[in-house]
């Protein structure tokens, strides 16, 4: 097989995290990439291999590809659905749903938070009990 000029593949080890590998296809014609976790394919956001990749390239700005419309404010200028795919017609209070919308990312974003921080508690917890454990050893 003739390897192709136009990608450039990169092998990043991540020695803080198990040292787990990940492979990154780097297309130089239209500065695109993919990465081994699909990070990108999965959820619309390029993940920080890709991003270590273009930064070491020199990219100052994210190719105009990876910067999807509904992460953008113009997402909310676009028609609304309710999750059974009906058109929501009545936007006429639409500074109303705009507010209403941000305040449920927000909560989602606190329980998060919530989580995390009660995950955090718990090994600490386990931390401290397994540490008085080596004391009386």
């Amino acid at each position: 097989m003739i390897p192709d000029e136009n990608i450039q593949i990169v092998t990043l080890i991540d020695h803080k995290r198990n040292s787990k590998m990940h492979t990154v296809r780097h297309h130089l014609e239209n500065n695109s990439a993919e990465c081994s976790c699909k990070m990108y394919e999965r959820e619309g956001i390029p993940c920080r291999h890709i991003l270590w990749v273009m930064k070491e390239k020199g990219l100052e700005s994210l190719p105009a590809a990876y910067i999807k419309t509904r992460w953008t404010k113009a997402a909310m200028n676009m028609p609304m659905f309710d999750l059974g795919g009906n058109l929501i017609e009545d936007t006429t209070n639409m500074e109303a749903v705009k507010k209403k919308v941000g305040h449920l990312w927000s909560e989602i974003f606190t329980c998060m938070a919530l989580n995390k921080a009660c995950f955090q508690e718990e090994i600490f917890k386990l931390l401290v009990t397994k540490e008085s454990k080596w004391r009386h050893f």
